[in-house]
């Protein structure tokens, strides 16, 4: 496509609005309802669906999610017990499919150098896609 073209399409609202719906459409056919990187307080209350790599594990009950477009804390409330069996036994850089409701975190656990620093997401339901080997070389 010629740069004319391009900048044609991005100056034209109706183009712009029939991609937007072309975009919607596709996400129809993910495992996702969003990235970990577009969460912010406008989703509070909303029910998400992410999936990404266990980055970070804290007192078996908070998971720093990953994908290629940021993180987002994802935080286990007695889910039939699953945070204490399902956090401790799951290493680091596992594939995961998360679905929860957006909360907005406490005043003093707000991150501010964090995009999604102002919410987490509360697992509902937590699907294990693919395992990583326990002994990798991670630091």
């Amino acid at each position: 496509m010629h740069l004319q073209t391009f900048r044609f399409y991005l100056r034209n609202p109706v183009l712009i609005n029939s991609f937007r719906r072309f975009c919607s459409c596709i996400n129809n056919f993910t495992w996702r309802s969003h990235t970990c990187g577009e969460l912010n307080s406008n989703h509070v209350g909303q029910e998400v669906t992410l999936c990404g790599w266990t980055t970070y594990q804290r007192w078996n009950k908070f998971i720093i999610l990953r994908d290629a477009y940021g993180l987002t804390q994802i935080i286990f409330n007695d889910i039939e017990n699953l945070s204490q069996k399902f956090v401790t036994s799951l290493p680091l850089e596992s594939v995961i499919q998360v679905s929860g409701i957006v909360k907005k975190r406490p005043p003093k656990e707000v991150n501010k150098k964090m995009p999604t620093g102002e919410i987490e997401v509360e697992a509902t339901n937590v699907k294990l896609l693919n395992a990583s080997n326990p002994k990798l070389p991670i630091t």
